[in-house]
Parts: structure tokens; C-alpha cells; sequence
């Protein structure tokens, strides 16, 4: 069947639907098999005019998984690493590094791996010589690992001997990495239930039951530096404090965190999916991991940018000057703004919004309710009048001086400051807003009460109604101008609009 492929793919002109025909005709390692022979013999850029791409092959074959078994590609959590967050990543790993072994852990068709060596061959021949015997790569999937051999023995004219391929369980016990080795991972998401007894290491993944926990664990056990994209939901999660643990203990590091709107970190489209949302929402962030005496990570913002300005955005001087000053331990980490640092650190207090908060109903304290939306993605909204949709949090203020105080910082930038940096997802969850800290200084007066008692009275003007599954959903938009005067009012010249823009580059 192989060389009747092979004979097929070389004759009949090569399109999308062609593909996906011979995949579910021959199977996708039997289309992979010739098309990797093809690979060989004609040579990249042959093969890139009849075929697909070089650089594309990743996205090629994700489809392929799709065609074949879409189940077994969204419990795998396989996506492919678009080409510009390989080159950060790859930046990110060989500076200041002396790379003795690399290691690609989860390396699918090898898109992270060859750009690492590509950068480490410009630099240098020689250091480019010295490892290429020492590069090994990671894959659960044996005709990934066959794709990622053929790519790098074919780029850099390297025999595929040469190349040390682990097919199998990487969590195993039996998967052992070089000591003290550099490597470079894009790992598979996914959540799991049972933990296999032949894991190396299980302390997080059993706490998380997260997959890419228990790679993150594995790598930085035996890494000397690794750089590592994932979802970065190990940085908020409580479900995650294990591996938080184990990341400050281990070393030290830095953490890019973006967010998935406007544009996302992992472009393109989902492939083989079952709802009408094809955009891959992950909101990712990339680790760099140092084994160190060190402790400390430095954190970004919550990257947002738009499609136009990802070329600006998603290279190693652009994502590096966003990292905050602040080293920090990861119990719970900030994604704060460099710019508001200072502020959040001067403002902080060990009081939160639960201490102006009642558990229990009563007569005295039911007046004083603030209904606050729990979807927010520019800002966050407090209200006396209790809207008609689905989704809202309700807070019973202990008083009335409690209720003006909730109001006023939730209708502020401060509330909505904090859960960006605590979260920043889409929804705004109740525990969350309760365990924001109470600024330790701010002006709230008899003048910023009465400015709260205007907005509640001009609620009703600025009603605003949008349809979600078919049902009206009523909210509230107040005029930026309310914002920007309570934030005036209450902290002075805080630069709070940084984190009301939806791109990056003001």
C-alpha cells in the first residue's frame, strides 16, 4: 500500500480535500509515510511548491488528526506551535544559555526544535556541531516523532541516527531526559482522571488533574532552563498551588501571560471541533524556567493585541519589557502592569471586599445589595437596580457606608484591575471579588458618596440589552466618564486606562 501511495501522491495534484480523502482512505500514518519519503527526495523547497509548505506541515498534520478521529484529537489536546511563538520561544531558551543537550518535550512534526536549532546554527557551527548529537525529542505519537526527524535531518543535512526519539508516555518512568538539559515544550492539554502508578512524578498532576501540570513538573525536575507554553491557568488556580510550589522551590523564571481577545497567542483554527467556535481560545503563557539557588519569577500583564499587531508583539524585546520589577513567590501571583506596580503594592492591605460583606440575609443589610455583571472583559459594573440576565453576582453590604465604598470600587478601575491580575478570564467569579484586597489608601468621602448616589440614579438611562442563546440580556454601560472621575476621586493620577485598552500599542 505504502509504495501505491507514494505513486498516488507523486501523480495527482496535491489540494486540501485530496488530503483529506487519502486520510480517511490510507490512514494518516500511511499518508505520512509517503509524504515524508517525498520529503526526503525532493527536498524542501520542491516539496513546498507540489505539497505544503515546510513550515506548515504542522498545521497540515493537525488536520489530518482531525480527518482521522476527532475524539482522539481534543482529549489529546494537540495543537501545533504557529511559527512566530516558536521564534520567541526558541529566543527565549538559547539567550544567556550555553546548551549542551536540547530536548523537545511533546515535539508533534518538530516546529519548536527547528527553530531553536536553526537559531543556535546562525549563531554559531560550531556550537551547532557540538549538539547535534545531543538533541532528543518527546512524542506520544510516532508519526509526529517520524515527521520532526525527517524535518530536521532534511533542514539541517543531519542523519536521522543521529536524533534520539522517545516514542511513548513521557510522565513514565521508563522516559528518562539527559541531566541538567535545555528543552523547549508546547506540552499536550488536557484533563485527566486516573493517575497511572508508573508516573515518575505526581504530586501536582494529582492535586491538578491537569496533563501539562504533570509535563511542567517533569521537565523542571530535570531541566537546566526550560521554556514552555501551556495555558495559564497553573498561575491563578488554587487546583494548581502544587506546582507553584515546585516552580519557586526549583528555581527561578520568568512568566508571558496573554490574553485571547482581541488576538490569540495560538492563531488560526481549531481543527476537527464540534461547535460553531473554530477560534483556539487558549489563554496561554509562556515559562521560562532557571534551575537556581534564585528564587523569584517575574510576570507580564495580560498581553492583549490585536491581529495587526501581533508582528509587534510576539518577539522576545516587545515581551520582555513588560515584565514587572517585582520578583514574586507564586502563592498568588500578579499579572500587573510594570507602570501600576508601585500603586498595588502601596495600596494593598490584608482587609478585603468580604470584610465589608454579609454571609446572611437580613432585613438591615438587603437594602444594601450591589448586583454586579460576572461577564466583564474592558471593565466591571455595580448596581443598586437588580438587572433581568443571567449570570449576576449579588453582594449584601453590612451598611450603608460598606454599600457606597463596594459601589464606588467596583464601578472604579480598581475592582476590575485586580481581577485582571488575579484572572482576567471571561467571567468574574463571586470568591474572586471577595478576596480583592481593600485599597489601604484611597479618598472616599461625603463627595464620593454623593457621586455614587448620581450613578444609581441614572442606571435606568444607560440600560443597555444584547441577545445570548436567544435571550435578552440586560446590562449596564456607564459612560467612561463616571469611571475616570471616581478613579480621579478616590486615587489621583493612577494610569488606570492601560488596562482598559484591547491592544497594546496606545
Amino acid at each position: 500500500m505504502g509504495s501505491n501511495l507514494y505513486v498516488l501522491l507523486k501523480q495527482k495534484q496535491f489540494t486540501l480535500g485530496e488530503y483529506e480523502s487519502l486520510v480517511l482512505k490510507y490512514g494518516l500514518s500511511g499518508v505520512w509515510d509517503a509524504l515524508i519519503q517525498l520529503l526526503k527526495e525532493l527536498g524542501i523547497e520542491e516539496f513546498g511548491n507540489k505539497y505544503v509548505d515546510f513550515y506548515d506541515i504542522g498545521r497540515l498534520y493537525e488536520i489530518g488528526l482531525a480527518v482521522e478521529n476527532k475524539y482522539s484529537k481534543k482529549e489529546a489536546g494537540k495543537y501545533y506551535t504557529p511559527k512566530d511563538v516558536s521564534d520567541l520561544m526558541a529566543d527565549l531558551l538559547i539567550e544567556n544559555s550555553d546548551i549542551n543537550h536540547i530536548a523537545d518535550v511533546g515535539c508533534g512534526c518538530g516546529n519548536l526544535i527547528i527553530e531553536v536549532l536553526q537559531k543556535i546554527k546562525d549563531k554559531s557551527d560550531l556550537l551547532f556541531k557540538t549538539i547535534s548529537h545531543e538533541i532528543y525529542i518527546y512524542d506520544l505519537d510516532k508519526t509526529a516523532i517520524k515527521i520532526c526527524k525527517a524535518r530536521i535531518s532534511v533542514l539541517f543535512n543531519l542523519h536521522e541516527n543521529n536524533i534520539h526519539a522517545v516514542c511513548g508516555d513521557f510522565l513514565s518512568k521508563k522516559v528518562k531526559i539527559p541531566e541538567d538539559c535545555y528543552i523547549i515544550s508546547n506540552p499536550p492539554y488536557s484533563q485527566i482522571k486516573v493517575i497511572d502508578s508508573g508516573w515518575e512524578f505526581k504530586s501536582a498532576i494529582t492535586e491538578s488533574k491537569d496533563l501539562y501540570v504533570g509535563f511542567i513538573e517533569k521537565m523542571i525536575r530535570n531541566a537546566k532552563k526550560a521554556v514552555i507554553v501551556s495555558p495559564q491557568s497553573y498561575i491563578v488556580g488554587s487546583k494548581f498551588s502544587g506546582i507553584r510550589k515546585i516552580l519557586f522551590e526549583s528555581g527561578c523564571g520568568e512568566i508571558y501571560s496573554f490574553d485571547n481577545v482581541p488576538g490569540t497567542l495560538f492563531n488560526g483554527r481549531k481543527q476537527g471541533v464540534f461547535n460553531t467556535n473554530t477560534a483556539n481560545g487558549v489563554r496561554a503563557s509562556v515559562l521560562v524556567f532557571n534551575k537556581s539557588e534564585t528564587k523569584g519569577y517575574h510576570l507580564t500583564h495580560l498581553i492583549r493585541f490585536k491581529t495587526d499587531e501581533r508582528e509587534k508583539i510576539i518577539n522576545i524585546n516587545y515581551v520582555k519589557n513588560q515584565l514587572g520589577l517585582v520578583a514574586q513567590d507564586l502563592t498568588r501571583p500578579l499579572k500587573c502592569f510594570k507602570e501600576l506596580e508601585d500603586f498595588v503594592y502601596s495600596v494593598r492591605s490584608n482587609k478585603t471586599f468580604e470584610d465589608l460583606v454579609e454571609k446572611k440575609i437580613s432585613e438591615q443589610n438587603s437594602k444594601y445589595c450591589v448586583h454586579i455583571n460576572s461577564s466583564a472583559r474592558y471593565f466591571i459594573v455595580g448596581s443598586a437596580k437588580e438587572l433581568n440576565r443571567n449570570g449576576n453576582i449579588d453582594l449584601y453590604a453590612k451598611d450603608e457606608k460598606s454599600f457606597y465604598l463596594l459601589y464606588a470600587l467596583l464601578n472604579s478601575s480598581y475592582a476590575y484591575l485586580w481581577w485582571r491580575m488575579f484572572d482576567g478570564g471571561i467571567l468574574v467569579p463571586k470568591n474572586l471579588l471577595l478576596q480583592i484586597p481593600l485599597p489601604r489608601k484611597c479618598v472616599f468621602d461625603s463627595h464620593t458618596v454623593d457621586f455614587c448616589k448620581e450613578m444609581i440614579r441614572n442606571e435606568n438611562k444607560y440600560l443597555v440589552y444584547k441577545k445570548n442563546a436567544g435571550i435578552m440580556q440586560e446590562s449596564i454601560k456607564f459612560p467612561n466618564k463616571y469611571r475616570e472621575e471616581l478613579n480621579k476621586m478616590m486615587f489621583g493620577d493612577v494610569c488606570f486606562e492601560l488596562i482598559h485598552s484591547n491592544k497594546e500599542l496606545l
